[in-house]
């Protein structure tokens, strides 16, 4: 009856759990346009797929391709961790092998630790012409690199150790851009070029260089929430829609709510969790200015340290070029002066032809 379903949920939970202790997840980079993945709402880089059924993603194997497999036009229940709301929802995805692109989900994951995701992202500042970099498509601004097929980074330098082992060979990078909000694949060779750096781009790494804040966080992002065992249990906030998407407007909530109802309410009053929201977005939003702040004060001092470097070079070529002529000039001086002399030689007659 009834009673049995509180208990297979609490098991999923319970496995949820189990990972969400170990930070481990599938790190969910690209999201196919139009793929199982993309209509069940999976949120490309901030997504980690901890559980698949109530099976928890413990390790690095198949389990979660299985799971995939053996559902075929079914809904497999997932438990997705979002580091950017550090919430889990509940996502409903249907595996299909008919919706016309890569695999059963159209998903590109990788199994890792959530733990330092956000920190582990590399900015890309600005890309030089004709550089590796922008022949590779990076884009200056918007782009951030997120991770590389060859390795799982682990520290600030993970990138640039990957780029200084890896010269002349093309380097696999999942890039995510904060414009189109997707994660990208591209394909870079670090290598020597007429400018500076083997990528030709200038990065930027730590606080001021993370991913901004999605768009998503305002809309919300499709959900269930997960299993309240979840919540309880792990100090992780369930996910909760903003506001704006919260059912009946606000004037229904005014009237009396019925004894009955009174004792299954939440112990903290319903409005103190919206300001304390508030609060929270409005932090949010506090701290995304100054960060743009902040980028436009770097956009421009590179801009005028690029120009102050433009004019100095200018002058280093005028300086080059009036050392050249200068030297051009000796030197025809000097042929002059020893044809006088030759000819000063055969007339005094000194030396014959």
């Amino acid at each position: 009856g009834m009673g049995a379903v509180p208990s297979a949920e609490a098991g999923g939970a319970a496995s949820t759990l189990a990972v969400l202790q170990q930070k481990l997840g599938h790190h969910v980079l690209q999201v196919h346009p139009e793929s199982p993945g993309e209509k069940a709402g999976l949120c490309p880089f901030f997504d980690y797929v901890v559980a698949a059924n109530g099976i928890p993603m413990l390790k690095d194997d198949n389990a979660f391709t299985d799971i995939l497999r053996g559902n075929l036009g079914k809904t497999v229940i997932l438990h997705v961790y979002n580091v950017h709301l550090d919430a889990i929802r509940e996502v409903h995805l249907v595996p299909s092998d008919l919706w016309g692109g890569p695999g059963l989900a159209g998903i590109s994951i990788r199994f890792c630790s959530f733990e330092n995701s956000r920190e582990l992202v590399w900015h890309v500042l600005y890309t030089f012409p004709s550089s590796p970099a922008s022949e590779a498509g990076l884009k200056g601004g918007s782009d951030f690199i997120v991770g590389a097929s060859e390795v799982l980074f682990a520290d600030s330098e993970g990138l640039f150790n990957l780029i200084d082992t890896n010269m002349g060979k093309p380097l696999s990078l999942y890039v995510y851009n904060s414009e189109s909000e997707d994660v990208r694949k591209v394909t870079v060779t670090p290598r020597l070029w007429s400018g500076q750096g083997s990528l030709g781009c200038d990065i930027g790494f730590g606080v001021l260089h993370r991913v901004p804040v999605p768009s998503w966080v305002k809309k919300g992002l499709p959900f269930k929430p997960a299993p309240k065992e979840i919540a309880d249990s792990s100090a992780l906030e369930l996910y909760q829609p903003p506001a704006t998407m919260t059912g009946p407007p606000a004037s229904t909530h005014t009237q009396a709510p019925s004894p009955a109802a009174a004792t299954v309410a939440a112990p903290s009053p319903p409005a103190e969790d919206e300001a304390a929201r508030k609060r929270r977005e409005d932090e949010e939003a506090e701290r995304e200015r100054q960060r743009q702040l902040q980028q436009e004060q770097e956009e421009e001092e590179r801009k005028r340290r690029e120009k102050q470097q433009e004019e100095e070079q200018k002058l280093r070529d005028a300086e080059e070029e009036l050392k050249r002529q200068q030297a051009q000039e000796e030197e025809l001086r000097a042929k002059e002066e020893e044809a006088q002399h030759h000819a000063a030689l055969l007339e005094s007659g000194l030396i014959t032809e």
